[in-house]
Parts: C-alpha cells; structure tokens; sequence
C-alpha cells in the first residue's frame, strides 16, 4: 500500500496545476516507509528510480546533481530488474535514464527491447525508443518503432507527436 501511495503522488506532480516539490515530497516519505518494510521489493525499487529521475525535470541548471540522480535512478532500475526480471516498468525506466543522459551505451535499447517484449502494446515504450535512436543519429531505427506508434497508439496527442518525429526524419 505504501508504494501505491507513493506512485499516486508521484503521479500527481505530472498534473496541470500540482505542487511538484509537495507531491515529491509526499512520494518520498511514502517511498521511505515502504522501503522500511521491503527494501528489496522490485515495485520498491522501480518507484525509487523514478523518483530519483523526477527530480532533474525540475533543475536542468545543476549538471552535477543530475548525473548524480540519473546514476541513482540506474542503480535502483538494475537492482529491481535483478530482483524481478518481468518488471517492465524498471526496464522502462532505466531506458529513460539514457534519454537524459546518453552514453552511448547498449543498455538503453536492451532495456527498452525488454519492456517492449513485457508490455507490447504499450506505446510509450517505442515512441522513447525512436527518441533515443534519433538522438543517437540513427534514423533506421526510430522509423519502425514511430510506425509502431503511429499504428497502435490509442492517443492523438502521441500519434501527432510520432508524425512530427516522421517529418524531421525525411
């Protein structure tokens, strides 16, 4: 229960109108006492990379706190990841880190192959994977997962967002 509540709050700083800092805050003490309990727990550790990731949206200004805080968040990803291999929402958010902070490195496409595998029908995944790809200058790549996207998305709002990544690739 702790973990669900930590999740709502977290959830909650992403509203339209949220007190970001009083959501996270709230998800960090309920984060806290849930890792109290079960320290090991992979949904635990899944919500302790996510708030870790939370906090370099709010101050891209502080180079070094974020590498710190991406660090953090790849760290408890992989632990829950070891903890729970079918945890797609870890693989998720460790292939997110990379989005932030790209080494280059092939971990991010394993862990965004990964969560694609578990949750196949969820487009976030594909539509973060092309983003990377595009990034990493490889446009071969981003084009099947956009058209993934483009094809299964139940949202207009990521369909657009899929064809404006389309354009910029042709």
């Amino acid at each position: 229960i702790l973990t669900s509540l930590a999740r709502a709050h977290w959830l909650t700083a992403y509203q339209p109108g949220a007190k970001i800092d009083d959501a996270l805050a709230r998800a960090s003490q309920f984060l806290e006492r849930a890792k109290a309990l079960t320290p090991e727990d992979a949904e635990v550790l899944t919500m302790d990379g996510h708030l870790h990731l939370a906090r370099p949206d709010l101050d891209l200004e502080r180079k070094q706190a974020i590498t710190e805080e991406i660090t953090a968040a790849r760290k408890a990803y992989r632990h829950a990841i070891r903890r729970d291999e079918t945890m797609a929402e870890a693989y998720f958010g460790l292939g997110n880190t990379h989005l932030l902070q790209d080494s280059g490195s092939q971990e991010a496409v394993v862990a965004f192959e990964a969560a694609a595998f578990l949750l196949p029908l969820d487009t976030r995944i594909p539509m973060a994977f092309a983003r990377l790809q595009i990034g990493r200058d490889n446009p071969l790549q981003a084009i099947p997962a956009l058209e993934y996207v483009l094809r299964w998305s139940a949202t207009k709002q990521q369909r657009d967002a899929a064809r404006e990544l389309m354009k910029q690739l042709r």
